[in-house]
C-alpha cells in the first residue's frame, strides 16, 4: 500500500487534488485502487468484495494517512461499506465495492457529546416518501457521493433514510442542505 501510493499519488498530487478537486481523486487513481480490491475488502464474497476484515481496511487507512491522501476511500469504502452492511444494504454494497457507487453517512450535527443523542433533523412524511429538514454541518465527501445515510427522527424515534443522488445536491459550502423528499 505504502509503495502504491508513493508512486501514484506523491506530494503533488495529494497538493493539486487536495486543493483544486472537490472528488480529491482522478477516475484513473480511483480505478487502480478498485483494481486492487481496496473498495471492497470489507464487503462479503458473496456481494463481490474480498470478504476480509477490519484489520486489513487499517493497514490501508493508516497508509492513506501517512500520505495524507485525499478522496473518498475512508467515507466510502469503510463507513459507508460497514453501514450498509449493518442496515443489510445488501444490494449496494457490489457497487461500493466495484467502485461504481459512491456513499457516505451523515451523522453528526451541532453540539457535543453523542452524535445519536444530539440527532435534530426531522423527517416528517408516510411510507415510503419522506422529507428531512435539518442540517448537516459536515459531511465526508457529501459533494461525491452518490448516496447518503441520514439519521433523522420521526414521530415513531430514530429512523435512517437512504438519501441517493446526494452529490448532485451538495453544495461548495462545508454543510449540506438535506431538505429534500426522496424515497426511503
Amino acid at each position: 500500500v505504502r509503495a502504491f501510493l508513493g508512486a501514484e499519488a506523491p506530494k503533488e498530487y495529494v497538493r493539486r487534488m487536495s486543493e483544486h478537486d472537490d472528488t480529491g481523486i482522478t477516475p484513473e487513481l480511483w480505478q487502480r485502487i478498485v483494481d486492487l480490491g481496496w473498495t471492497g475488502l470489507l464487503v462479503p464474497e458473496s456481494s463481490g468484495g474480498l470478504g476480509l476484515g477490519i484489520v486489513d481496511a487499517v493497514v490501508v487507512q493508516e497508509e492513506m494517512g501517512r500520505a495524507v491522501f485525499p478522496g473518498p476511500y475512508f467515507s466510502s469504502a469503510i463507513v459507508a461499506t460497514l453501514a450498509a452492511r449493518a442496515f443489510g444494504l445488501d444490494e449496494r454494497l457490489a457497487a461500493l465495492a466495484a467502485g461504481t457507487e459512491r456513499g457516505t453517512v451523515a451523522l453528526d450535527e451541532a453540539g457535543h457529546g453523542d452524535p445519536i443523542e444530539r440527532t435534530r433533523v426531522r423527517a416528517t412524511g408516510r411510507g415510503s416518501r419522506h422529507k428531512l429538514d435539518g442540517v448537516k454541518p459536515l459531511v465526508m465527501d457529501g459533494g461525491s457521493a452518490d448516496w447518503v445515510l441520514v439519521p433523522a427522527r420521526t414521530r415513531d424515534g430514530l429512523q435512517t433514510f437512504l438519501l441517493e443522488g446526494a452529490g448532485s445536491q451538495a453544495q461548495p459550502e462545508p454543510s449540506i442542505d438535506i431538505t429534500r423528499k426522496f424515497a426511503r
